[in-house]
């Protein structure tokens, strides 16, 4: 059997591989919804206007990398950079000194 979290997923899983699949949300959509509109608000940023990196901030992810082409693209949309990671500090604070010089 196959499991999916939402209704876009669940879609996707029908129209790629032409398989069944039943829908288990994690929570209600609406919660989210609000949650989200109120997060990006607050970070001014506007629904699909921007461009996720979601996760540890490591060297081996070399976000700097990801960082660098961001600067050589020409975009409105504005690169968002999530995560953290609190036994590296050092690399934390040299990827916020990169993104720092760039107010997007």
């Amino acid at each position: 059997k196959v499991v999916t979290i939402s209704s876009t997923l669940q879609t996707l899983i029908k129209n790629k591989y032409h398989i069944n699949s039943t829908l288990i949300p994690y929570f209600q959509q609406t919660h989210i919804t609000n949650k989200k509109s109120q997060l990006l608000h607050k970070l001014n940023l506007s629904e699909n206007e921007f461009i996720l990196f979601l996760g540890r901030i490591t060297v081996e992810k070399r976000i700097e990398w990801i960082i660098k082409a961001y600067q050589e693209i020409t975009t409105d949309k504005k690169l968002v950079i999530a995560g953290d990671n609190f036994l590296d500090t050092q690399y934390v604070n040299c990827i916020k000194e990169l993104t720092n010089r760039n107010p997007n």
